[in-house]
């Protein structure tokens, strides 16, 4: 089974969008391209010359299989050899290695998810001066490679485990396995999302929405407690989570009724994971021994891992929207004078810009407006 048992990656979009405005490429691309780098960096598999996901000139974000795919073979192959599994790991060298990681991943990433919901109550919580908008300011790139590093850390321990668990089955009958990955695709990361929005259509599947207003809390119950329930869960979600120019659900909640005619059944978590269950039970009992040992270790580390990604990636969901509520707010003078003519034009600038612009370095309408109009007209924008 080692030979063509999938090596999980991060899909792009749980990492930045495709073409971010220039205020999300900012604060985002740098912070992935780093936790990207730093990542197999850290599993022993640095990558190559040139940029893993992020090109900042053409403004593009892109995963590059030149250098990834070398990566992801040399760790696929440090972890499935001959004599593998978690034997190796004792041995020293990079399986043990990366065994280290992957206990180290599942210690350090629900403590990295609490400090950015911690931030992102702050955040909310910030008076609008000055001095506390720059604060935060300085802080979007450090909390946004945070949560990037630490779910391409999740999933690159993802990857090794179950890479370790397929180590110990090659001898096992290939129909045996089926269902040992069900569910680990790139579906996962916004599984949790997935499942409450199928959720909250299938709550609102016959309920009258037509009579909707715009200020979702007057709304009748029936339709009220299903919204509030999954706002409460997901509220700071979009239709393009990781675009900090998308409004966030529970700023508009009208704006999800009109979305969730075309919502069809996503991830099914508590599916996926009884299939996993039901083949994992089955091929324990094929095992003997040290391999028996050695695989429901895996599976165990698996299981965790499967857990633990969704949460991870909920904390760079939280950056995003996060980042959202600051320029939005930060951009209220440039408004007010004049500099910016919609609160929307925002997003056409970068991070440092906002920066000049907020401590005075661009002080007037002649300094910034080129840059705004010169933006809004680039084909990129359109």
């Amino acid at each position: 089974m080692t030979s063509t048992s999938p090596w999980f990656r991060l899909p792009l979009n749980a990492i930045l969008p495709e073409q971010p405005t220039y205020f999300t490429g900012s604060v985002l691309g740098p912070s992935a391209e780093r936790a990207l780098q730093t990542a197999y960096e850290e599993f022993g598999a640095p990558l190559g010359t040139g940029t893993a996901v992020w090109d900042s000139r053409a403004r593009r974000a892109a995963l590059n299989d030149t250098l990834l795919q070398p990566a992801d073979e040399s760790l696929r192959r440090s972890l499935g050899d001959s004599g593998g599994g978690l034997s190796r790991l004792l041995g020293g060298g990079a399986g043990k290695r990366t065994a280290t990681l992957i206990t180290q991943t599942l210690a350090d990433a629900p403590e990295m998810v609490a400090r950015i919901e911690r931030w992102w109550t702050r955040v909310r919580a910030m008076e609008w001066r000055q001095a506390t908008v720059l604060q935060i300011m300085e802080e979007l790139e450090p909390r946004a490679e945070d949560a990037l590093l630490a779910q391409q850390r999740v999933a690159l321990s993802l990857a090794a485990a179950l890479q370790l668990q397929a180590s110990q089955i090659k001898s096992v009958a290939a129909e045996t396995v089926t269902g040992l990955n069900a569910g680990i695709d790139a579906s996962l990361p916004a599984a949790g999302y997935t499942a409450a929005l199928d959720s909250l259509a299938t709550s609102l599947k016959g309920v009258d929405t037509s009579g909707a207003g715009e200020d979702w809390r007057q709304w009748p119950a029936v339709l009220r407690e299903p919204m509030d329930t999954f706002l409460t869960g997901y509220g700071r979600w979009a239709d393009q989570p990781l675009e900090t120019a998308r409004p966030r659900w529970v700023d508009d909640p009208s704006a999800l009724l009109a979305v969730l005619p075309g919502s069809t059944a996503g991830h099914d978590s508590a599916k996926a994971g009884n299939r996993r269950a039901t083949a994992a039970d089955s091929i324990s009992r094929q095992l003997s021994g040290g391999k028996r040992k050695q695989f429901d270790a895996a599976t165990a580390q698996v299981e965790q891992l499967v857990a633990l990604l969704p949460r991870v990636h909920e904390a760079v969901v939280i950056v995003a929207a996060a980042a959202r509520y600051w320029v939005s707010g930060a951009a209220n003078e440039a408004l007010a004078d004049g500099r910016l003519e919609t609160a929307d034009e925002v997003f056409l600038l970068e991070l440092e810009e906002l920066k000049q612009m907020m401590t005075g370095e661009w002080s007037n309408v002649e300094q910034v407006r080129p840059i705004i109009e010169a933006r809004i007209h680039s084909p990129s924008q359109r």
